[in-house]
């Protein structure tokens, strides 16, 4: 990975980086560790990813509530299913200010109401803070 830190955003010409004599490709993102990382490092890529993964996990959720199971069990499912999606890289949220996905993760952390005690809304970040 190659990291230019000027600010002016022009088209310069690297020399190609070589690795046992084959040239590495320029990509506009990669993910590593599970975090989309984009070229100009706005998180928006990384963000969409997450709500899109959170929402299908939420979706099982609901299927559960609909089934009648157990909040128990529910709580557990949305501990590790769902919580750690949204928890996962939860520190890229914060330079992500600009990116409108941002707000939709917030929204799908706050809008989870499933009738147990703990690990709603607000409570996920606090737990998150204090763990």
């Amino acid at each position: 990975m190659v990291v230019d830190y000027r600010r002016k955003q022009q088209n310069y010409s690297y020399t190609p980086l070589m690795i046992s004599g084959q040239p590495v490709e320029r990509v506009t993102s990669f993910k590593y560790l599970g975090v989309h990382i984009t070229e100009d490092l706005t998180w928006t890529v990384n963000t969409q990813y997450v709500l899109k993964k959170s929402r299908q996990r939420l979706y099982f959720l609901r299927q559960l509530r609909k089934f009648k199971v157990s909040t128990s069990i529910m709580k557990a499912f949305y501990t590790s299913a769902v919580e750690s999606v949204l928890t996962g890289s939860i520190i890229t949220w914060n330079f992500s200010k600009t990116s409108p996905t941002k707000n939709a993760c917030f929204i799908v952390l706050t809008g989870i109401r499933i009738n147990f005690e703990t690990n709603t809304g607000d409570n996920v970040s606090a737990t998150l803070v204090l763990r």
